[in-house]
């Protein structure tokens, strides 16, 4: 269960000023997909301008993704 709703959290991405939440179920092929074939899916697709991470966060099949892994393909993608 979750502390807040969807409608909760949803406003309170308004509120910081995000333009868009996509909220997603977390499927078996995704569990299973590399950094980048999950960056390459599914983050390039929004053609994000800045991508946040909390300071511990991975993702990607082993926990292959992180801050360094972003840090290095935002040149060649154009995102902060």
């Amino acid at each position: 269960e979750f502390i807040t709703t969807y409608e909760e959290r949803t406003e309170i991405f308004k509120q910081m000023g995000f333009d868009a939440v996509i909220m997603a179920d977390f499927t078996e092929d995704i569990a299973h997909m590399t950094a980048d074939e999950y960056f390459r899916k599914i983050i390039l697709n929004l053609e994000p301008k800045s991508i946040s991470l909390g300071y511990n966060h991975k993702f990607g099949a082993n926990q292959s993704g992180d801050s360094v892994f972003l840090e290095k393909i935002s040149r060649k993608y154009d995102f902060r």
